[in-house]
């Protein structure tokens, strides 16, 4: 609350993640996590930013809620590895939830 949090690296272990941004932002890299990416990602933005920036050859897929906020992907075409894919839940409530 009232600050920014910032993830990278390997994410070992891990099926879902749950990222929340209050009156801050929430950023998670997972770009360099190999084939460790966890599936989920539940992120909650009240008046805040979460942003997720997911592996290149990563499949994503965001679903979720927003009010008076965004939940928006900027994923364009992308070559995807078998089995890869990233499904992120969002809800944003005066923020945004972004995937990169």
């Amino acid at each position: 609350m009232f600050g920014d949090a910032r993830r990278s690296g390997p994410w070992h272990g891990c099926d879902r993640i749950r990222a929340v941004a209050v009156f801050g932002d929430t950023t998670l890299d997972m770009g360099g996590a190999g084939g460790a990416t966890p599936e989920m990602v539940v992120a909650t933005a009240v008046f805040g930013d979460v942003n997720v920036r997911a592996p290149e050859d990563c499949a994503v897929e965001l679903t979720g809620v927003a009010l008076l906020g965004d939940n928006r992907s900027e994923v364009g075409a992308r070559s995807v590895s078998p089995g890869r894919s990233l499904r992120v839940k969002g809800l944003a409530v005066f923020g945004d939830v972004k995937v990169s």
